[in-house]
């Protein structure tokens, strides 16, 4: 190759260094480049030379010139379009929405883990809306997305028909919750042994009739594992589970106004604790859900955890916060970001995911224990809100 660039033309040999300069990352978009005089003196070239070579540059939208001030490297989206920029890859995260603590948190881990790799972000989401999930989904094919990270909206899996972006050929990744029977990569966590574990832990304050609450309109896979494993660990006790402790979804007007859906959750809950009045622990979906009841026991007079312990998942930053603090799974976001664009990165190099099988990737969770869920805590014991353990 050495020799062969010995018989570059001169203006073309100071192309392919300013264009091999900006793929090293050593010019970026919008720096300065060496100034005419400075090339001229590097490649021992005459001015017109030079101009020659930045002129052509500056036409396939590589550079562009300041007057006065000097060349600079173009805007990345230009540089995209110019010929010999390796382009930088993009791979798409959908989410539902980005408000909520643990999707945030997905959202930093896949951005910090995919700028390690030098691949670009795009962040789209859906406010749990299915079409506007396959809008975004269609829009990020059209972009050139290398990928796509997928965290799918809570809606019933017969609404969903996602096989038409699959069969694309695209690598696509679900994190944290996925489509029964639909072809594709996960990365996913221990929902069945969380429901597990928060069972037995509720069993050993002497809990024995617990229930599950999921204040979303569909029940997606976290919720059908984390019910599977609470059924699982109270049969083992030889413990019945009643349908009516169980509920896996509500029902979701549409159109709602975020104080009206509060309000209609909470007229829900109020009415599982008057049709379950024996009820003794409950296990919710996710924290909210648990801050929720915290509201609905005030109101209706009942002691966390004396009257009913309570069990969430998410850890949120309040959780400590609350009176008492609640109890909640750590689901470990930043591991689930991480090793979704691991996967995401390797079907890419893979060039799709062909006929393989599906990879999944399962994430343990932490149960971080405070107060809601009868632990004997000194403020606990002291507001004699502490369940004795039977045995």
């Amino acid at each position: 190759m050495a020799i062969l660039k010995r018989y570059l033309p001169k203006h073309e040999e100071i192309k392919q260094f300013i264009i091999q300069q900006i793929n090293d990352k050593n010019y970026r978009p919008h720096n300065m480049i060496p100034s005419e005089a400075e090339l001229c003196r590097m490649f021992s070239a005459s001015r017109g030379t030079v101009r020659r070579a930045l002129n052509d540059l500056a036409i396939q939208g590589v550079i562009y010139q300041v007057q006065g001030k000097g060349t600079f490297v173009e805007d990345p989206i230009k540089l995209n379009e110019s010929p010999g920029i390796v382009k930088r890859a993009k791979v798409g995260l959908v989410l539902p929405f980005i408000s909520d603590t643990f999707l945030s948190r997905i959202v930093i881990g896949v951005e910090s883990a995919l700028a390690q790799r030098d691949i670009a972000l795009i962040l789209c989401h859906t406010e749990h809306d299915q079409k506007v999930e396959e809008e975004k989904i269609t829009q990020l094919i059209d972009e050139g997305v290398a990928g796509i990270i997928l965290y799918t909206a809570d809606c019933p899996p017969e609404e969903k028909d996602l096989n038409m972006f699959l069969e694309q050929g695209i690598p696509f990744v679900f994190i944290d919750r996925y489509i029964e029977g639909l072809h594709g990569d996960r990365v996913i966590g221990e929902d069945f042994d969380g429901g597990y574990q928060a069972a037995v832990h509720l069993m050993e304050h002497g809990y024995t009739r617990i229930g599950f609450f999921n204040c979303d309109r569909a029940a997606m896979t976290p919720t059908l594992g984390r019910i599977a494993g609470l059924t699982a660990a109270l049969q083992e006790k030889g413990l019945s589970v009643p349908a009516k402790r169980i509920v896996d979804k509500v029902a979701v007007a549409p159109g709602l106004k975020y104080e009206q859906l509060l309000q209609a959750d909470k007229v829900r809950i109020a009415e599982y604790l008057t049709e379950n009045d024996d009820l003794e622990a409950v296990i919710t979906n996710n924290d909210y859900t648990a801050i929720k009841f915290y509201s609905v026991c005030r109101e209706l007079g009942l002691a966390i955890p004396g009257d009913l312990a309570i069990i969430g998942f998410c850890d949120m930053d309040i959780d400590p916060l609350l009176h008492p603090q609640l109890t909640s799974f750590d689901q470990n976001p930043e591991m689930l970001s991480r090793k979704a664009v691991e996967l995401i990165i390797r079907r890419i190099e893979e060039k799709g995911m062909g006929n393989d099988s599906d990879i999944v990737v399962r994430i343990p969770y932490k149960l971080m224990l405070r107060e809601s869920c009868g632990c004997n805590t000194a403020s606990n014991a002291a507001a004699g809100l502490v369940k004795k353990a039977v045995g």
